[in-house]
């Protein structure tokens, strides 16, 4: 084993000599995976990584030189990819690790500055779409731009502008249709705009008005049934016929539950039905009596007195 191991040591040592450094390190580590504590291989692999990180900083200072006219010229944009390269290394070399910090802090307040002026190009671009009478891309491009976390007061305020000249323009282009008798399609419109704009009161109140038009258009699409209906219920109530009388009533309370005509037959003809049944009651327990007191007097020893 040690001669295997004093072999590998001069195959490292020749591979040094030779500038075979990237071999030499590999063979360094796969050594110490076997013989982790050997000191001889631990100080060849500090050796290696100590002339690598010369020739390193050799190679990084000429790309500085190179990159320091990009520098020079504020041109942050192609400096720091340049830059990126040489990260790996910045904590070898003093001076790319302080180039490196500035230049990234420059190249964050590069990118900022282009993200707002991306920002008031595409808010241009989206009120060019309200005027154009394009809400549904103007949304869009907005609801990217609130994507971008920058300038969200003005982007915000947009939203608001947007979402408010949209409504407007529905409710104007749909003014016939609003002031026609056709409630359910103004209903599935009014719906479909609070969607747009959930917390708009505007349209909370008309879609709450369009309720009561469709309620009571029904009503009246029903009217001749509710007549006929209250003139069955008055004849059943009349012939005593409470049960059917009932039902009548609760099929005009589906339609119309503030029909007052049907809420005073439904109170009238829940009493006269109790006391119908009342009635029915008492004058069982009455025929029964006799029956009953025979059968007392008959079979004594049945009956329990408490």
């Amino acid at each position: 084993m040690n001669n295997a191991i004093d072999e590998a040591i001069r195959k490292i040592k020749r591979l040094l000599d030779d500038g075979e450094l990237k071999s030499a390190h590999k063979a360094c580590i796969e050594l110490l995976t076997f013989d982790p504590d050997n000191l001889q291989v631990i100080r060849l692999k500090r050796k290696i990584e100590d002339k690598v990180k010369k020739i390193n900083i050799k190679a990084i200072k000429a790309d500085m030189k190179m990159l320091m006219g990009l520098w020079k010229e504020k041109k942050i944009d192609q400096l720091m990819p340049q830059l990126k390269t040489l990260e790996p290394y910045i904590n070898d070399y003093g001076p790319l690790r302080r180039m490196f910090l500035k230049a990234n802090e420059e190249y964050r307040r590069f990118l900022l500055n282009q993200q707002d002026t991306i920002l008031h190009q595409q808010i241009q671009q989206v009120r060019q779409m309200m005027d154009e009478n394009r809400y549904e891309e103007a949304e869009r491009v907005s609801f990217q731009l609130k994507s971008l976390d920058i300038e969200q007061a003005l982007v915000e305020k947009l939203i608001i502008e947007l979402i408010h000249r949209w409504i407007e323009y529905e409710l104007q282009k749909n003014s016939e249709l609003l002031h026609s008798d056709r409630y359910e399609e103004t209903m599935m419109l009014l719906q479909r705009l609070q969607n747009i704009a959930p917390t708009d009161n505007k349209i909370k109140k008309m879609i709450d008005e369009t309720k009561k038009k469709i309620f009571f258009h029904k009503i009246e699409e029903k009217k001749d049934f509710i007549n006929r209906g209250l003139e069955e219920i008055d004849r059943l109530t009349k012939s005593g016929k409470f049960e059917d009388a009932l039902l009548a009533i609760q099929e005009i309370l589906q339609i119309d539950p503030k029909n007052e005509k049907a809420n005073k037959y439904a109170s009238s003809t829940k009493r006269k039905l109790k006391k119908k049944i009342d009635e029915e009651v008492i004058s069982q327990l009455q025929n029964n009596l006799p029956h009953n007191k025979q059968e007392y007097l008959e079979n004594k020893k049945n009956f329990v007195k408490i």
